[in-house]
């Protein structure tokens, strides 16, 4: 099963297990939690260009951020140093 059939399913989990039950509950969002850092995830690129102004003659420079907190993060990094989550550099097309 992979990590987002097994986050849909904690997910229908939760919605049924009684409030009342706060430790089950807080556990189940630990799972969550810790099977969404471990499940790599695409960095979000945003792409800026220089007008020239800059000095540096219309160059367009990119952005990368953690898809879950935002931080910009280097594509040596495994993980985001932020928030714990993992990071996939992989093409889309692989």
């Amino acid at each position: 099963m992979s990590a987002d059939r097994s986050i849909y399913n904690l997910k229908k989990l939760m919605n049924i297990v009684p409030r009342s039950e706060t430790e089950t509950i807080e556990a189940i969002e630990e799972a969550i939690e810790a099977l969404r850092l471990i499940t790599p995830t695409r960095p979000d690129y945003y792409e800026e260009r220089d007008t020239g102004e800059g000095g540096y003659g219309g160059l367009i420079f990119y952005e990368v951020t953690c898809p879950y907190c935002g931080l910009e993060v280097e594509e040596s990094d495994v993980i985001c140093s932020n928030c714990g989550q993992r990071l996939d550099w992989s093409e889309e097309n692989e």
